[in-house]
């Protein structure tokens, strides 16, 4: 249990002035040796119920101090998993516009050699198989997809850098 004086911050001193009594007795009351005089026990009682308010109020403003930290915390944590997200979205972007870049050239060397008088066959069946098969995974569906993914990204991000702001 605290004691008084820390409750109170006042020394023996300065508790006696107030409760109007004599040092000596409020030393014996600390002791519990005597009893304090009905009115010193009145404005004892009162001033302990004051701090025992303000204590609750210094209690919820600490709490509401700590929830503030709590949020702001998961708002940092939210804003560089977005951030990584959205480096993710851009290299997998870049990725596949590398990609569809290739296939368009392959699609380019595939329709010149089927020009060709001396045709390759072998070479075009190989193409033609792997044309189809990187439509399939390099699509600009794909592309339209990880874009709208991307906005979507940069739209949580904005909002959320808005509201670190504003804690």
């Amino acid at each position: 249990m605290k004691s008084i004086k820390k409750i109170t911050g006042l020394t023996q001193e300065e508790m006696s002035s107030y409760l109007r009594i004599n040092r000596s007795q409020w030393s014996m009351y600390v002791c519990g040796k005597r009893t304090l005089p009905i009115e010193a026990t009145k404005k004892l009682s009162n001033l302990l119920k004051y701090l025992q308010k303000n204590e609750a109020k210094d209690n919820l403003t600490e709490l509401y101090s700590k929830n503030q930290q709590l949020i702001q915390d998961e708002v940092v944590k939210k804003i560089n998993d977005l951030e990584i997200i959205s480096l993710y979205i851009n290299r997998k972007i870049n990725d596949l516009k590398n990609n569809l870049e290739i296939l368009n050239s392959t699609i380019n060397t595939l329709e010149y050699l089927k020009s060709e008088t001396k045709r390759e066959e072998l070479l075009i069946t190989v193409l033609e198989k792997r044309i189809i098969k990187m439509k399939t995974i390099y699509s600009l569906k794909n592309l339209n997809d990880l874009e709208m993914k991307k906005k979507n990204i940069e739209l949580e991000l904005e909002y959320m850098r808005d509201v670190k702001k504003g804690l």
